[in-house]
């Protein structure tokens, strides 16, 4: 089985990675509404979201705000710049403006991110399409085992699909 892994590593990876997807074409403000899940059960609150994709600096950097607006909270914002690092091989970082570096790796039409946080392992993917943007955040507690390979159990997902209102 590594074989195989290895194998898909150096001949197909250079493939599929780095395609020719540009953030341009998704530039623009869009909303939805975060959907939450705990162990596969709908949670109650499902604030609404807006994201902003705007550029900075042309072909390179973008800002990129999510604001989060519930009764509850009132408005959360995350206020980051998204920065090109390879645009041959897809790689980007998600710049969380405090010193958090978030590499992101684009493959299609879709970016992929994983990160840690204490004890939580995060994966996060958008997914760009004409009419709309899926994000979605899956966490899963660290395992403590010391196998080989490790199981993670999916514990929280949370996801929109947000709409464009305006480019």
């Amino acid at each position: 089985m590594k074989t195989a892994i290895v194998v898909f590593g150096l001949f197909l990876g250079p493939i599929v990675l780095g395609q020719s997807f540009n953030l341009e074409a998704v530039e623009g403000t869009w909303k939805g509404t975060l959907e939450m899940y705990s162990l596969a059960t709908k949670k109650g609150s499902q604030p609404e979201v807006t994201l902003t994709i705007q550029p900075l600096i042309k072909d390179s950097v973008w800002v990129w705000r999510t604001d989060y607006i519930s009764e509850q909270y009132g408005t959360i914002s995350k206020d980051y710049t998204m920065r090109v690092i390879d645009h041959t091989a897809g790689t980007y970082i998600l710049d969380e403006g405090d010193g958090i570096l978030l590499e992101q790796q684009l493959s299609g039409n879709a970016m992929y991110s994983i990160f840690e946080v204490q004890d939580q392992i995060l994966t996060a993917k958008y997914t760009f399409h004409q009419d709309e943007i899926e994000f979605e955040v899956c966490n899963s507690t660290k395992s403590q085992d010391t196998t080989d390979v490790l199981s993670h159990r999916v514990e929280n997902i949370q996801r929109v699909i947000l709409k464009r209102v305006k480019q």
